[in-house]
C-alpha cells in the first residue's frame, strides 16, 4: 500500500475518482488503485484509505459501474481499511445473498469493523453475535497497553450506547440503536464477560472517567442484574495479578471477606485496598489487626507516592473512626521518615533580593532552627500559604547555613503530581 505525498496528490486522486464517476468511466482499477492509496493524515488524525474513504459517500457510483462488487471486494480482502465496507448496508446489498453471509464473516474475522451495516444489509442477529463472541475469544489484549483493540475499546468501551434520565436519575440502554451489546442476548452477554475476564480480569473492575461517568460493572448490571454481577466480578477478583487500573469504589461491591481474600492473595500489592477496608472496620472492628498484619505493606517503599495517593482518604474530613485514620498515617509517617522526607506546612514569608533591591514574596516551611523554602527553579508546581508539602532536606541546597532551599511536593495528588 502506497501514501500519499501531500494533500494536491490526495486531491488529484479523488478529482480523477469524481471525473470517471460523472462520465460513466469508473473501471475497477482506477478504484482499485485509490484503495490501495493511504491517506497517512486521514480524519482528524486518524488514517483512512482514499478508495474507501470515497466509496462510503459515492455508493450508488460504485453500483452503477462495478458489475462484481464481490470479485472487487475479495481482490482487495488482505487491505486493513477493506472492513468499513461492513458500515455501508448499500455495498453489502450488493454483494449476492448466496454468498453475503460468508463474505460478511471473511471481512469481520480478519479486519472487524461496525455491526450496523451488517443488521441491515439482513444478515441474521444470530449470526453476528456469534461472529461477536468469536472476535472477543480470537483479540489478543495486553492489560499494560493503551492502544485500542475489539475487546477493551470495541466491545467495553464503545460497545453500547447509554443515555441518563436526570429525573429519576438513572442510566439506560438507547434501544434505537444497533450496537454490539444489543446483538447479544443476556445468556450470550455473560459469555461475553467469562471471555474478557480469563484475557484481563482488571477491566471489570474499571471505575469511572471522562470517557465512562457509569462505571462498567454497573453497565453490565443494568442488563444482568447485580446478583450476577457480583458473581462476574467475584470470578474476576480471583485471576486478579494485581491491583493495576483497578477501582477500590468497584472492589467494594464484594463482601468484607472475599476483599480480605484479595488483599492476602496480592500481598505486596494491595496497599490502596487494605487501608480501604481498615477504614471500613474501624479501629475496634478489626481495622488495627489488619494494619498490623500487612505492615510490611507500609515499609516497602515508594513512601511519597502511597502518602499523596492515600491524602484525601485520610484527611477528607469523612473518615467515621479517625483512630483508624491516625494509625494508618502514623505508618506511612513512619516510613516518610525512614527515606529522609519531611512534612510541612506552607507559610508566606519575604526576603530582600539583592539584585533587584527590592522585597518578594517566598514560601517557606519552618523547621527546627531552619528555615525551607521552595526552590526558585521549581516550576511545575507553585506551592500556596496553607499547603502541606513533602520535602528531602538532604537533597537541598544550603543557601544560608539557617536557609536550605529544596523541591516541595504536594502532600496531596494534583494536575502536576498525579
Amino acid at each position: 500500500m502506497k501514501t500519499v505525498r501531500d494533500y494536491d496528490e490526495l486531491r488529484h486522486i479523488k478529482g480523477e475518482l469524481d471525473e470517471a464517476a460523472a462520465n460513466g468511466s469508473l473501471t475497477p482499477e482506477l478504484l482499485g488503485e485509490a484503495v490501495e492509496t493511504e491517506d497517512s493524515a486521514g480524519y482528524e488524525t486518524i488514517p483512512c484509505s482514499v478508495g474507501m474513504s470515497w466509496l462510503w459517500h459515492n455508493a450508488a457510483v460504485f453500483a452503477e459501474n462495478i458489475d462484481d462488487a464481490l470479485g472487487f471486494f475479495q481482490a482487495h480482502m488482505d487491505n486493513p481499511y477493506i472492513g468499513g465496507v461492513l458500515s455501508q448496508a448499500e455495498l453489502l446489498q450488493l454483494i449476492p445473498e448466496t454468498d453475503r453471509e460468508d463474505f460478511v464473516r471473511e471481512v469481520f474475522e480478519r479486519h472487524g469493523g461496525r455491526i450496523e451495516g451488517i443488521i441491515e444489509a439482513g444478515v441474521p442477529r444470530a449470526v453476528v453475535a456469534e461472529l461477536i463472541l468469536a472476535q472477543l475469544r480470537r483479540t489478543p489484549v495486553d492489560p499494560y497497553s493503551t492502544s485500542a483493540d475489539f475487546v477493551r475499546h470495541d466491545f467495553l468501551s464503545w460497545g453500547f450506547r447509554l443515555e441518563y434520565n436526570r429525573d429519576t436519575e438513572t442510566w439506560h440502554f438507547r434501544e434505537d440503536e444497533v450496537t454490539l451489546w444489543s446483538i447479544l442476548d443476556d445468556g450470550q452477554l455473560v459469555e461475553a464477560a467469562h471471555i474478557c475476564i480469563a484475557k484481563a480480569p482488571h477491566m471489570l473492575f474499571w471505575g469511572t472517567d471522562v470517557n465512562r461517568r457509569i462505571t462498567l460493572a454497573d453497565t453490565f448490571g443494568l442488563r444482568l442484574g447485580a446478583e450476577k454481577v457480583n458473581e462476574l466480578l467475584l470470578e474476576a477478583a480471583s485471576n486478579l495479578p494485581s491491583m493495576h487500573d483497578v477501582s477500590i469504589q468497584v472492589i467494594d461491591r464484594l463482601a468484607v471477606k472475599d476483599q480480605l481474600t484479595l488483599a492476602r492473595r496480592l500481598d505486596g500489592g494491595s496497599l490502596d485496598l487494605v487501608v480501604h477496608l481498615a477504614l471500613k472496620l474501624g479501629y475496634d472492628g478489626g481495622g488495627k489487626e489488619l494494619i498490623e498484619e500487612f505492615d510490611a505493606q507500609f515499609r516497602s517503599g515508594h513512601s511519597a507516592a502511597n502518602y499523596r495517593r492515600l491524602w484525601s482518604k485520610l484527611r477528607s474530613g469523612c473518615v467515621d473512626n479517625q483512630a483508624m485514620a491516625d494509625t494508618i498515617e502514623y505508618r506511612l509517617r513512619r516510613q516518610l521518615d525512614y527515606d529522609g522526607y519531611q512534612l510541612g506546612q506552607v507559610v508566606e514569608g519575604k526576603y530582600f533580593d539583592r539584585r533587584e533591591q527590592r522585597q518578594k514574596r517566598q514560601m517557606r516551611v519552618d523547621g527546627e532552627n531552619v528555615t525551607y523554602v521552595q526552590d526558585r527553579y521549581q516550576h511545575r508546581y507553585f506551592a500556596k500559604e496553607g499547603d502541606w508539602v513533602l520535602f528531602k532536606p538532604s537533597e537541598g541546597r544550603r543557601l544560608t547555613p539557617k536557609v536550605i532551599s529544596v523541591i516541595f511536593i504536594p502532600a496531596h495528588s494534583t494536575k502536576e503530581y498525579a
